[in-house]
């Protein structure tokens, strides 16, 4: 018998954009990323992963369960 592996959870980046101030230098900054990866996660099939998530709403000074209502559901 095999065991399988649970799927790491995935967060979508536009959860984490509706956050975000509208000037994407500032939203850039803020985050410590480029402009061109806050583009990009305007995409809504672009996600994160469990660490980059925590990461980016602690420098937004929030919980990751502020932005992405199902952080506390998914089992790690």
């Amino acid at each position: 018998m095999t065991l399988r592996r649970k799927p790491k959870p995935r967060y979508h980046t536009t959860q984490l954009i509706k956050h975000l101030p509208t000037s994407r230098l500032l939203a850039a900054e803020l985050l410590g990323v480029s402009r061109e990866t806050i583009n990009r996660w305007r995409n809504p099939k672009t996600t994160l992963s469990l660490w980059q998530a925590d990461h980016y709403a602690i420098r937004l000074g929030l919980h990751p369960g502020n932005i992405w209502a199902d952080w506390f559901d998914i089992d790690c």
